[in-house]
């Protein structure tokens, strides 16, 4: 005689295993985040959990693969890099920034280098950079404060001009020779005295 199994003597087990898998986290160590221009930069990959692939991308157009390395910015400014890791949970992406700085390239141009006294001379601050302040030295104990300025020497002589530019990162100056010649006399034409004879016709 066969007896069927009651429902009550009946154990049913169910086992459910699910793995759920986290997405990873990025994280990112860089030192130094202050640097000068050209300065190597120390990027290191410290993310969490599983994970099969990654990016830097520095925020000055290069990018890499690599879990760490070196990385050099050749202009100055902010950048942000970005960090993005991808695993079988998902992706993540961390970001910081870095301080590129650079003192600004002072420079400027003459309208005249060769000129007279009285002659008013030109000077346009042709800096590169950023450039938070200008002190003109034309030389004959002038100065100037200005961006661009304007000078007119009374002596005649060679004078060294200098610019000196300040920038939140370093001070930078330029310098050039102006010659001064005497003005010329101004040479009135002398007219003779001479008699009319009124009875000598003319």
């Amino acid at each position: 005689e066969i007896t069927e199994p009651s429902l009550s003597s009946m154990v049913l087990r169910f086992t459910s295993a699910t793995d759920v898998i986290e997405p990873p986290q990025a994280q990112m160590l860089i030192s130094p985040v202050s640097v000068a221009q050209d300065q190597e930069v120390l990027f290191e990959d410290n993310s969490i959990g599983a994970i099969t692939g990654l990016q830097w991308d520095f925020g000055d157009g290069v990018t890499s693969t690599q879990t760490q390395g070196i990385h050099r910015y050749t202009t100055a400014g902010q950048f942000v890099v970005r960090l993005t890791v991808t695993g079988p949970g998902g992706m993540s992406s961390a970001t910081d920034t870095v301080v590129v700085w650079a003192p600004p390239v002072a420079g400027f141009s003459a309208t005249n280098d060769s000129v007279s006294t009285g002659d008013v001379v030109g000077f346009t601050d042709t800096s590169q950079g950023i450039v938070e302040s200008w002190d003109w030295d034309f030389g004959d104990g002038a100065r100037s404060n200005l961006r661009h300025a304007t000078h007119a020497y009374g002596t005649s002589g060679s004078y060294l001009v200098s610019l000196t530019v300040v920038g939140p990162w370093g001070t930078t100056n330029a310098a050039a020779v102006i010659r001064v010649a005497n003005r010329p006399p101004v040479i009135t034409p002398a007219i003779d005295d001479f008699a009319v004879d009124e009875d000598q016709p003319l």
